[in-house]
């Protein structure tokens, strides 16, 4: 199978599983997101989150400051992708925090 086929593959399949998941913490409709970009050589893919969601998976008894590090640890179990049944490894992973909207945006590319 042609790889860019694979990566179309995965992502829809990626689409679908996102599409009917359960959310696994409450909150407000929205705040959350998921926007994938779909190349013949890889993947993109940016994965927005509240603030508040994401403290409550790092130190759900705290009010922490988030720091770079948790969140680059954290990074891995954000959002995965497989290929023929195998897990693709993002090539690049980045986190930022955006001044705008204030949500913590978790970077990845998939070759």
């Amino acid at each position: 199978m042609h790889p860019s086929r694979s990566i179309r593959r995965a992502a829809a399949c990626l689409l679908l599983v996102a599409a009917f998941a359960s959310p696994a913490l409450a909150h407000d409709p929205g705040l959350s997101s998921v926007a994938v970009k779909i190349d013949a050589d890889r993947v993109e893919a940016v994965a927005a989150f509240a603030p508040a969601d994401i403290k409550r998976l790092l130190a759900p008894e705290a009010d922490a400051i988030l720091t770079q590090g948790q969140l680059l640890r954290l990074a891995p179990d954000v959002l995965r992708f497989t290929a023929g049944g195998r897990p693709l490894r993002s090539t690049s992973t980045t986190v930022d925090v955006d001044p705008q909207s204030n949500n913590v945006n978790f970077r990845f590319t998939f070759p």
